[in-house]
């Protein structure tokens, strides 16, 4: 009776160490299963990170960092002479280059060459002026703008030209106007200025001309 005791009592600790301890198989799977949890972290972590939005710069459309434009347009002036009743209308062209310094704010000059339509002696003006843009929302359908520019003005006569003034003159220009650019595709837009006022100053009668012009033409949009 006490050797059956005695040996129950040592047989206790054996059998409790055995219950705490798992064997190869348990470990096997809770290893299993602690890789499968991280896997699907992982999955769902760059799953997450997949759908997150590219957020992109201004101006940048996905098509590249829109850095300037170019414009060709035909264009109407109608001419005022200060102290006289004279009016005069030329019709031109318009070749515009301007380069974005930033978002709003460009740089841009105008090479216009115009022709006397109803003038006599003919007159011909080609106008070289730069100055700085200013673009209020480059992202609308149809954006606007305003612009500033100074520089020459060459005025030249026919030959059955009368008057005090040379056949051919140089003279100051100031113009300031105010247009639209109406998005046809991303890098391609028409452009309509509807109203723009232009100074020349006659350098020998000291007198200042004032023309009101207009312009409708195509504007192709330069990327990087």
């Amino acid at each position: 009776m006490k050797t059956t005791v005695l040996t129950l009592l040592l047989a206790l600790p054996s059998a409790g160490l055995a219950a705490t301890t798992p064997n190869a198989a348990d470990s096997d799977s809770i290893s299993s299963s602690a890789y499968s949890t991280s896997a699907d972290a992982v999955e769902a972590t760059t799953s997450k990170q997949d759908q997150t939005p590219v957020v992109r710069q201004a101006g940048d459309d996905g098509r590249g960092k829109l850095v300037g434009s170019l414009a060709a347009s035909g264009i109407y002036t109608r001419q005022y002479t200060l102290n006289s009743d004279s009016v005069q209308q030329f019709a031109g062209w318009a070749i515009t280059p301007e380069v974005n310094l930033t978002k709003h704010i460009g740089f841009q000059a105008d090479f216009i060459s115009l022709y006397g339509s109803d003038v006599y002696p003919s007159v011909n003006k080609f106008t070289i002026a730069a100055g700085p843009r200013y673009t209020f929302n480059p992202y609308w359908k149809a954006t606007p703008f305003v612009f500033g520019e100074a520089g020459e003005t060459r005025t030249t006569y026919g030959r059955n030209a009368f008057g005090s003034h040379p056949s051919t003159d140089w003279n100051p220009t100031a113009k300031a106007g105010i247009g639209f650019d109406f998005k046809v595709r991303p890098n391609f837009a028409i452009q309509i200025v509807p109203g723009e006022w232009t100074a020349e100053r006659f350098d020998y009668n000291s007198k200042w001309q004032q023309n009101y012009q207009a312009r409708l033409g195509f504007v192709f949009n330069l990327r990087k």
